[in-house]
């Protein structure tokens, strides 16, 4: 199966797996929720460490702990992606329904909207934009009914509480795209940080331990073994190769989903209105696939920008084998490129044959990068007669690199 293909089935995977996740977390029964997330970290823990020694990546798990910088980000992104899902619906659920916790939980998509341009430096469309606001359109549904949204006092404080997981979310997954560490480095990196504030939380929540039940056990296990490792790392591989509000559009399916989970395994009532939750975000993919200008990068320089647009390609690479470009991801690089008419390739010989000076130039036609090559020419639209030309290293230094192209083919 190619990346494309293979980043959707892990997309709609990743999908259904994490609508359920609020279904299972109301089902823990005989442990309370610090006790059982304790069990839930160190299944995760392990499983993650077994994940990343059966891909070959211990070198790079331990590389990591040198670089006290990067180690840190990925702890943090680690663990931003975990507790807000797990302790924050768990939580919530004590004081309201999972359906309306995970409604809110899902608003991330729209919070993520914030956080692009600042950190992944994407230029948001118009399109992108009334996108993704019928699908949060479809969360608002969801929880008012298609009336006003109705919160008494008691629970004003959880919907906060809720939006503030929302937010910590959001940004744990633009980080994840930010930073293109090696997925089961990655994934490592979320159980040791997640483990070791479950068992401070525990520990500072009086150490309470129950006799956990098979049930419990088996609960504990599937959540921390697949679905913190296995669930994410389909979720995560997704994240970096599609468009980001196409990825964040589809999210948006979760709250429907877990309605109909929630009927299923905890009694709570599916109504009409629901399916328009699904309409909602089906319209706003719709308009993702017609989409082409959302989602290129947004350059710091007006004239780098000018006339051409800047894609942000660098998640398509995160395991390439391709080894100079491998290297320069692992140090902070991106991998940017643009489309030019095909006439252009013999006047720009001598810029596709060398690098030049800071970095790397491929084509997608580089026997290199021949498992990205088709990837890359789907998310930036490649067309017949076109060619998309590649540059790897530092932004800013990709930006000059694209605007000396400009003056070139424009003298």
């Amino acid at each position: 199966m190619d990346a494309k293909r293979l980043s959707y089935a892990f997309l709609i995977i990743s999908l259904f797996s994490g609508a359920s996740l609020p279904v299972l977390l109301g089902l823990a029964g005989s442990l309370g929720l610090y006790e059982f997330l304790l069990f839930v970290s160190i299944f995760a823990l392990i499983s993650s460490i077994i994940f990343v020694i059966a891909r070959g990546k211990a070198d790079k798990l331990l590389r990591l702990f040198s670089d006290w910088r990067m180690l840190a980000i990925a702890l943090v992104a680690g663990l931003f992606s975990v507790m807000p899902i797990e302790l924050g619906i768990g939580f919530a659920e004590h004081y309201i329904t999972a359906s309306l916790a995970t409604a809110i939980f899902r608003t991330s998509p729209l919070l993520m909207l914030l956080l692009l341009p600042v950190i992944l430096r994407e230029r948001l469309s118009k399109y992108q934009i009334a996108a993704l606001a019928i699908g949060f359109l479809g969360v608002y549904i969801g929880v008012s009914g298609g009336g006003l949204i109705t919160i008494n006092a008691a629970e004003a404080w959880v919907v906060l509480f809720m939006a503030a997981m929302a937010l910590i979310y959001a940004l744990s997954n633009v980080l994840v795209k930010r930073f293109a560490f090696d997925m089961e480095v990655q994934l490592a990196a979320a159980g040791i940080a997640f483990f070791v504030f479950s068992a401070a939380v525990f520990a500072l929540s009086g150490a309470h331990l129950q006799t956990p039940s098979p049930a419990d056990i088996a609960l504990a296990l599937y959540i921390g073994a697949f679905f913190n490792v296995y669930s994410f790392y389909m979720a995560f591989y997704a994240l970096r190769r599609l468009k980001t509000t196409l990825y964040t559009n589809v999210y948006m399916l979760s709250p429907f989903i877990t309605f109909v989970f929630s009927y299923a395994l905890l009694g709570e009532a599916i109504k009409l209105y629901y399916l328009a939750i699904a309409a909602a975000v089906a319209c706003g993919i719709v308009i993702q696939r017609f989409d082409r200008a959302g989602g290129t990068y947004m350059a710091k320089s007006k004239s780098a920008a000018s006339n051409v647009a800047i894609f942000d390609v660098t998640g398509i690479f995160s395991e390439t084998g391709e080894q100079a470009i491998n290297a320069s991801i692992n140090s902070g690089g991106r991998v940017l490129g643009i489309k030019l008419p095909s006439d252009y390739r013999s006047s720009l010989g001598d810029v596709l044959e060398r690098p030049d000076g800071k970095g790397l130039v491929y084509t997608d036609s580089h026997e290199g990068i021949s498992n990205e090559s088709g990837f890359v020419r789907d998310v930036m639209g490649v067309k017949d007669g076109e060619f998309a030309l590649l540059r790897v290293g530092h932004m800013d230094e990709c930006e000059d690199f694209f605007e000396s192209i400009r003056k070139r083919i424009s003298s």
